[in-house]
């Protein structure tokens, strides 16, 4: 039962990575590898981003910052400000801060 709860929880964050450039991936991956020291951590930080996503996709803000050329850009996780000489294509420097919230991934895991 245990197993599958985590492999559903793989399997949503990876529909939700798929959305993403290759620089947003990584930054989204380094935020779930630096909290997960569980196998609780990993569903709980799953839920979180899935639940995070599924809000700015119903909100009027974006997820990301559109590029140029509609590209998706500019995807920050709270207090990861983009420095100077970092790639980015959002054509500008403003980003969703991605902030946990406890309530969220609690009520998502269950």
């Amino acid at each position: 039962m245990r197993i599958d709860r985590e492999l559903n929880a793989i399997g949503r964050i990876l529909k939700i990575l798929w959305d993403f450039n290759l620089q947003d991936r990584r930054r989204i991956a380094e935020y779930i590898h630096e909290r997960v020291e569980t196998t609780r951590g990993l569903v709980d930080a799953m839920a979180e981003v899935e639940h995070r996503a599924k809000i700015t996709d119903s909100a009027q803000e974006p997820l990301l910052n559109s590029g140029s050329q509609g590209k998706p850009g500019g995807f920050r996780l709270a207090n990861d400000p983009m420095e100077d000489g970092d790639e980015d294509d959002s054509g500008g420097s403003e980003g969703l801060a991605f902030e946990i919230d406890e309530s969220c991934a609690e009520e998502a895991a269950q």
